[in-house]
């Protein structure tokens, strides 16, 4: 750069916010893989269930933002027969719900009041949303159950209960428990009948506001945010919709990630062999996987985030920041973001001139301390840099980890592993005119100013 930079501006943090609108993918990577998706949707027959699958952070909820700017932009695709009614269900939000289906099928309630707001509903709809609801009501999860029970014995009984010891059940309760597990079974068995009639009567509505055929509409339902509730929560909602709701003209997306789903398979079916991938393989029809940004891309984020930060004349880049995060193989979204809210608490804190020519150390750094805190804190007592430089032998394979332990011990193994997926955060490289004696000095600053 050609001036000294002096200080930072006030102390400021971007916002992990999805992105709705094209001109927001600063990465260049989520528009292009929306548009494969919205053309492979035009030729879509329902049902059909397909996958958004990716790490937190990596854009899930970004990309169904501009699937769903995509539909308000183009809901009578040229070069599809369809229109497509987006209906958005963030799935977080009703965790401690029992019985999932009962909001998601509120969902398909508002989106009629958004697209009807100064109609009302017919009585056919009225009733066929009434049922769909008093069924699922009734039908899914133990609440329901237990509601029948009272009913019907003056006892709340648990499925479980009454699974495990129906051999106990007196024989004159039997006519009762019979006439129990008769009401529950028709009432699951009805919910996907009266949730097709629901979608019916829906669809018949919007092709009438469109002037077009009921068989033309199409439901685009997106379940976000999955990630955030419990594993046995979304296996539950993800095996009701698949059992109850998958019906003609609705087309789901579910928002997942894998290690979620894998987790909540081993806590739900427990001895059994069955694995994340063949569960998904089965439930999803279709799986698109969120790509990452470019390496390069990722590192000219940082740039223009941390340059705003610093007030950089228009023009000046900040090359080593680019490098550095390239090189740390950095590119998911939410931890990029995370860099730069670190950085910018960072330089806020500090004389920004004297950290100038160490901004791609202070990256790597920073790195460091976020994904591997062990070796981070040991590398701040390193005052010869001998640990720094046998560090870097074993992640270039010029040493064997088992040689680093026998010196270091075994404490670091497991870091070193997550290292060799970001080998750049140890590659701490000379600074002409550095401030800071070693590296060991540099890692205690990030530490005193970061925090």
């Amino acid at each position: 750069m050609r001036q000294m930079l002096r200080r930072a501006m006030e102390l400021k943090f971007s916002p992990d916010r999805p992105i709705n609108q094209p001109d927001q993918d600063q990465l260049d990577f989520l528009t292009p893989f929306v548009s494969r998706i919205f053309a492979a949707l035009q030729q879509t027959e329902a049902p059909f269930v397909f996958g958004i699958l990716g790490d937190w952070g990596s854009g899930k909820s970004s990309t169904i933002g501009l699937l769903e700017h995509q539909f308000r932009q183009n809901p009578f695709p040229s070069q599809s027969n369809y229109i497509f009614v987006p209906i958005r269900f963030d799935v977080w939000k009703f965790d401690s719900e029992e019985n999932m289906l009962l909001p998601l099928l509120l969902s398909f309630r508002k989106k009629f009041k958004e697209l009807f707001s100064e109609d009302t509903p017919t009585e056919r709809f009225k009733e066929s949303a009434l049922a769909i609801l008093g069924s699922t009501a009734l039908s899914v999860g133990d609440i329901g159950f237990r509601m029948l029970t009272k009913t019907l014995t003056g006892e709340a009984y648990k499925l479980q209960d009454i699974k495990e010891n129906l051999e106990v059940v007196e024989s004159d309760q039997i006519d009762r428990v019979e006439e129990l597990f008769s009401k529950w079974y028709d009432s699951v068995e009805a919910i996907e009948v009266k949730f097709a009639d629901f979608v019916e009567d829906f669809s018949t509505r919007v092709a009438q506001k469109y002037k077009t055929t009921p068989d033309r509409v199409r439901f685009v339902v997106f379940l976000d945010d999955l990630d955030r509730c419990l594993p046995t929560t979304v296996i539950s909602i993800i095996e009701s919709v698949k059992n109850h709701l998958s019906v003609d003209k609705c087309v789901y997306f579910f928002s997942l990630n894998p290690k979620v789903v894998s987790q909540g398979i081993r806590t739900k079916y427990g001895g059994l062999h069955v694995g994340g991938r063949e569960y998904l393989e089965k439930i999803l029809n279709y799986s698109f996987h969120v790509p990452s940004p470019e390496p390069q891309m990722a590192g000219r984020y940082v740039e223009e985030q941390i340059a705003q930060l610093l007030t950089i004349p228009k023009g000046e880049r900040l090359e080593q920041l680019g490098e550095a995060v390239g090189q740390c193989g950095l590119t998911n979204p939410r931890k990029l973001k995370r860099l730069v809210n670190t950085f910018s608490q960072l330089v806020s804190n500090h004389d920004v001139g004297s950290l100038q020519s160490e901004f791609g150390n202070l990256v790597r750094l920073i790195v460091l301390q976020e994904y591997c805190p062990v070796l981070f804190e040991r590398i701040a007592i390193d005052e010869s840099g001998e640990f720094l430089l046998d560090l870097k032998d074993v992640v270039g394979k010029r040493k064997k980890i088992s040689e680093f332990a026998s010196v270091y011990g075994e404490t670091f193994t497991s870091s070193i592993e997550t290292l060799e997926r970001m080998e750049g955060a140890v590659d701490l490289v000379s600074s002409t005119g550095s401030n800071f004696k070693n590296w060991a000095e540099l890692a205690r600053t990030v530490a005193r100013l970061g925090s």
